[in-house]
C-alpha cells in the first residue's frame, strides 16, 4: 500500500514513532512476563522499521539520527 504524506505529516508520525521507542525500551525492562516482554520487542522492530520508512522518505537514509534498539534486545 502507497500512502502520500505531506512533509508535515510525514515529520509527526516520525516524531510520534520516535516518542514510542523511547518509551518502549524501559517498559521492556520492567517487563516480567515472557509473552509480553516478546510482544513488546516485536513492536520495537516494527517501529523501528517504520521509524526507517518514513525517513528514508524525508530523504535521511540513516532514519533521522537513528542509532541501534537501546533496551532488551
Amino acid at each position: 500500500m502507497l500512502v502520500d504524506l505531506t512533509d508535515q505529516q510525514r515529520n509527526l508520525l516520525l516524531d510520534l514513532v520516535n516518542e514510542a521507542l523511547d518509551e518502549i525500551g524501559p517498559e521492556i525492562h520492567h517487563t516480567w512476563t515472557r509473552s509480553y516482554k516478546a510482544e513488546l520487542r516485536d513492536r520495537r522492530r516494527e517501529l523501528a522499521r517504520v521509524r526507517g520508512l518514513l525517513a528514508a522518505q524525508a530523504g535521511d537514509p540513516a532514519g533521522q539520527g537513528a542509532s541501534e534498539l537501546v533496551g532488551t534486545p
